[in-house]
């Protein structure tokens, strides 16, 4: 991505720094017992310092191997590009602060030098710090940039999918308030009421036929107003896809069924690689897949 790459830090390290790095970064992972336990050393003292990054702690050894195969890539600058971009890109929705750069930098130092004591060189420090500085400043140009507008993709998807409670509240208000509304007209007076008049009988007969119309004209609007109109996004794709002649498609399905996995995880790439990869192979089955259909029917029903 284009746009994401112009976002990432650049790392930039002599070779024997990059060495001293890589070695010093080995030596430590041994000490500690391993990828698992030092990513639960590490992270399990991150969790104490900023408690927000609890998350971590519970996948403190995939975060780990991803800091070791960044750390692995140093001597590569392009690959080191593509790992960042990759890092940023999976972090999109954390909001990361330079604080929290500093804090993460610091116990990491701290951890490493517990573990290498005096193979801890100044190299080590300088190597091992520009690339935490970097990987943060990556993660949060990048959060900044997308966070607006994945929060209005949420946001949005959030509310073309809720069901219209309140909308469905003040349904039920205006039902009771037709329903105060023919009681009051059926105690309501009208014409004459003492008897005297000699047409008293045929205006209450009609006063009784035209109360009863009127009855008869809310209960079929009240049977009306129960039809099943769609209040979902999902319902109302379905609905627009019948009238476009398209309803019939089962990819069409498929494709309505993924948007709920995808858009909502929009801002993890590995979900979203996943759920594009299990799409992918749910759409080969078809001959033919008019995504240009899909667009249509998904634009009018927003």
């Amino acid at each position: 991505m284009e746009e994401a790459s112009r976002l990432l830090s650049a790392i930039e390290l002599d070779e024997y720094t990059v060495k001293e790095v890589q070695n010093g970064w080995e030596t430590t992972e041994k000490r500690l017992g391993g990828p698992k336990e030092a990513g639960e050393h590490v992270f399990g003292k991150l969790k104490d310092a900023v408690p927000k990054t609890e998350g971590m702690l519970k996948r403190s050894s995939t975060v780990w191997h991803l800091l070791d195969e960044l750390l692995q890539a140093l001597n590569d600058a392009k690959l080191v590009q593509k790992r960042l971009e990759y890092l940023a890109l999976r972090h999109m929705n954390a909001d990361i602060t330079t604080a929290d750069v500093e804090v993460f930098k610091g116990i990491l130092l701290e951890v490493c030098a517990s573990k290498l004591g005096g193979l801890m060189t100044a190299e080590f420090q300088f190597g091992l710090s520009q690339t935490i500085t970097a990987l943060g400043v990556s993660l949060a140009r990048t959060h900044e940039h997308y966070a607006e507008r994945l929060n209005l993709l949420r946001t949005c998807w959030k509310e073309a999918n809720a069901t219209s409670e309140e909308a469905a509240e003040e349904h039920q208000e205006d039902h009771e308030g037709e329903d105060h509304s023919d009681a009051a007209q059926a105690a309501s007076p009208k014409g004459h009421q003492d008897g005297t008049s000699p047409k008293g009988h045929q205006d209450g007969t009609t006063m009784e036929k035209g109360e009863q119309a009127d009855q008869d004209c809310h209960q079929q609007w009240k049977q009306n107003s129960n039809m099943d109109i769609p209040k979902t996004f999902a319902a109302m794709a379905r609905f627009n896809a019948s009238v476009m002649g398209i309803g019939d498609r089962m990819w069409f399905a498929d494709l309505l069924y993924s948007m709920e996995f995808l858009v909502p995880y929009i801002g993890n790439i590995d979900r979203v690689q996943e759920e594009c990869d299990v799409l992918a192979l749910t759409l080969a089955h078809y001959d033919k897949v008019n995504l240009a259909e899909f667009r249509s029917v998904m634009f009018a029903s927003l």
